[in-house]
């Protein structure tokens, strides 16, 4: 009689009957666009994350975008960020007419670092894009004295982390703005959609004016009621509007973010207390220091190279569990690797951790069994 193999996802949102019961009041409403729904996100979002203003949009990248031309930076200007993250957090520095300027991670906890920020600073830097890989922290009291040193400006991509606490308080108090993704592959989701978070009402106001064509009305004008004012257009803007039924889930999931971290975090410490003996197979991921990760993604390293990682993943994979590998170095993909300005850059941490890399699974629904079940399998294929 033939075994069914268990079918373990690498990763799927924590849904429940609430979302869908959400959906009913803009459904219902007829009013499905920017509205109510978005105005209690933004105003929940602003609370939580302990900031005064919260600008949703349609995605993180946005949100990045929207940051970088509120502070005017473009053209013949250089913004430093690292090459171990998704490549959404260089393209909107190309996008807003800027340059990346790449720089390597610590090995350890994948994300930048003070020291190796510092050397690639020029004349032209404008500003500095932190990424808080995998939910991790970085050293915001270090960065936020770098950036001052150097008059720069601290953009903080924390796509990966919300919840994530630095000192006891949320990332988005530190810096000048923050950014967050609302992707299903992060810890809360609205289907689609990011926010942009800061305490400045001048950059709060242009980012809003931004997100919808230029457009001078906010979504407190649109009361669900026929008005007859024109909107006035006082530059070019963008359509990177949230919709009311993304806002009406993210409500939803706003009030489950404490228990799902909580889980997060159980999952996490089991596969610590589970592989920390495999040191000479396996390198564990290091939490910073004054840090309270979310644990978005659990990255560990496969010391003996790309190849065991690379037949891990399938061996895994034929058991019925899902991962994935080490992030992709951006300046190793074809649309930035083709640019005379990164032929011949050298990033050895980023490169090693791309093909060591082994996220594991973390989902609020992840059993007990299951996740001994991956930890089971994982150990069989390392001996």
């Amino acid at each position: 009689m033939k075994t069914e193999t268990k079918t373990i996802p690498f990763s799927k949102p924590y849904f429940s009957q609430e979302e869908l019961d959400a959906l009913k009041g803009p459904i219902q409403s007829g009013w499905v666009t920017q509205g109510i729904e978005v105005e209690k996100f933004e105003e929940s979002l602003s609370k939580l994350c302990g900031v005064k203003y919260a600008i949703s949009v349609n995605s993180g990248t946005s949100a990045l975008h929207l940051s970088l031309i509120a502070h005017n930076i473009g053209e013949n200007d250089e913004v430093i960020c690292p090459s171990y993250s998704f490549i959404a957090t260089a393209n909107s520095i190309k996008l807003a007419g800027a340059t990346p300027v790449f720089v390597d991670v610590d090995i350890n906890t994948s994300n930048m670092t003070t020291e190796l920020v510092e050397k690639h600073i020029t004349k032209k830097t404008k500003a500095l894009m932190l990424v808080h890989q995998f939910g991790l922290p970085v050293d915001l009291d270090g960065f936020r004295d770098l950036a001052n040193r150097h008059k720069l400006i601290l953009i903080q991509d924390a796509a990966c982390a919300i919840g994530s606490t630095y000192k006891n308080k949320s990332l988005s108090t530190w810096g000048d703005i923050s950014c967050l993704s609302f992707h299903p592959r992060k810890i809360i989701t609205t289907g689609e959609g990011g926010a942009v978070l800061t305490d400045n009402l001048d950059i709060a106001k242009r980012i809003r004016e931004l997100r919808s064509h230029g457009a001078s009305s906010s979504n407190k004008n649109k009361d669900n009621k026929l008005f007859a004012k024109h909107d006035e257009y006082y530059s070019y803007g963008y359509n990177y509007r949230l919709s009311d039924l993304n806002a009406a889930v993210g409500n939803v999931q706003l009030k489950k973010l404490d228990e799902i971290i909580s889980r997060r975090i159980e999952i996490a410490l089991r596969y610590i207390a589970n592989l920390a003996k495999y040191k000479n197979e396996i390198a564990m991921p290091t939490i910073p220091n004054n840090s309270n990760p979310n644990h978005q993604t659990f990255q560990i390293r496969i010391l003996a190279g790309r190849e065991k990682r690379d037949s891990l993943i399938l061996t895994l994979a034929d058991s019925g569990i899902s991962t994935r590998p080490g992030i992709p170095p951006i300046h190793k993909q074809i649309a930035y690797s083709k640019l005379p300005e990164y032929k011949n850059i050298s990033l050895p941490n980023t490169e090693l951790l791309s093909e060591q890399g082994l996220c594991l699974p973390v989902f609020h629904d992840l059993s007990i069994d299951d996740q001994k079940y991956i930890i089971q399998k994982l150990i069989e294929n390392l001996e």
